[in-house]
């Protein structure tokens, strides 16, 4: 598989001021669809999260028709109908980030149902290999039945030397359990989180319990991750103590941190990481490996 290199002198590059003769069809059709506003707002240092919706949705569109012709321009076609479905437009970022890399590896963390706001089922159309990790029980099954190009993991993630089953909250809520989170006890949530929650009933269900490490170990040892997406409902710090950034080496991270703060938690546990924010997509941190180019870039942040 050829290796894309993550940027250029912003983490968004829409051929802004580049010389009219210089400029590919993709730039030009892209001026069209999001206007010379939207443009300046992806130019405008990588801080996304006040994007409308509109827009997103727009370079949605845009992508998947990009991706769809690149892979005719290379003699494949999509394992199926390629849609970007994501809620803030991660699979957008990703796509532009990675320049158009129709080939590669990811991990999601949180897969429901496989479909519903997913950032990687674009991915999967296009030929990637993936791994989908869910632990509501139900959402789990759904995930298998949507997503069968992708290992499908039910589990829990957490650390090392935890026992091989957790607890977790199913929480009832409008999107079918988006908001289900492990154990407090366990650090598998927040207290903020837990607060946010409380006010659906949500039941205890036991799922089985393992590490991001050892499940990549067992589906792709040896491979480097282009991307990971962790969203966990406040269970990201514990993941991350059974997941080994410098051993699997994800070129782009995408954290969920709904404090959006600088100095939090999670913050300072990435800081110890070979990792650079470069900025933040709504609730998402997104960092790259310090390694890519890109990282090099100031970050910016949304208020």
């Amino acid at each position: 598989m050829g290796e894309s290199t993550i940027g250029a002198n912003r983490p968004y590059e829409l051929g802004v001021g580049r010389p009219p003769s210089r400029r590919t069809w993709k730039d030009r059709l892209r001026a069209l669809l999001v206007g010379a506003s939207g443009q300046r707002l992806l130019a405008s240092g990588g801080d996304v999260a006040r994007l409308p919706d509109a827009l997103v949705q727009t370079r949605q569109r845009l992508f998947a028709i990009e991706a769809t012709l690149a892979l005719t321009a290379s003699g494949r076609t999509p394992r199926e109908r390629i849609v970007f479905r994501s809620q803030y437009g991660e699979d957008s970022l990703i796509w532009d980030l990675l320049r158009g890399q129709t080939e590669g590896l990811y991990v999601e963390c949180g897969g429901f149902d496989g479909l519903t706001c997913s950032v990687t089922s674009c991915f999967d159309a296009m030929g990637w290999d993936g791994l989908l990790v869910e632990a509501i029980p139900e959402r789990f099954a759904e995930c298998v039945r949507n997503r069968p190009h992708a290992v499908v993991r039910h589990a829990a993630l957490g650390g090392p030397g935890r026992p091989p089953t957790a607890e977790f909250v199913h929480v009832p809520d409008a999107d079918g359990g988006m908001l289900s989170h492990g154990r407090l006890s366990d650090g598998a949530t927040t207290p903020q989180h837990e607060r946010r929650t409380a006010a659906h009933a949500g039941t205890i269900v036991t799922v089985p319990a393992t590490t991001m490490d050892a499940l990549l170990e067992e589906h792709f040892p040896g491979r480097r991750l282009d991307v990971a997406v962790i969203d966990v409902e406040g269970g990201e710090i514990e993941l991350l103590r059974g997941f080994t950034l410098a051993k699997w080496k994800p070129r782009l991270l995408l954290i969920e941190d709904n404090a959006r703060l600088d100095d939090t938690p999670l913050a300072r546990v990435m800081a110890a990481e070979p990792y650079v924010q470069i900025g933040w997509l709504n609730v998402n941190r997104v960092y790259v490996h310090r390694d890519e180019p890109i990282a090099r870039v100031p970050a910016s942040r949304s208020q």
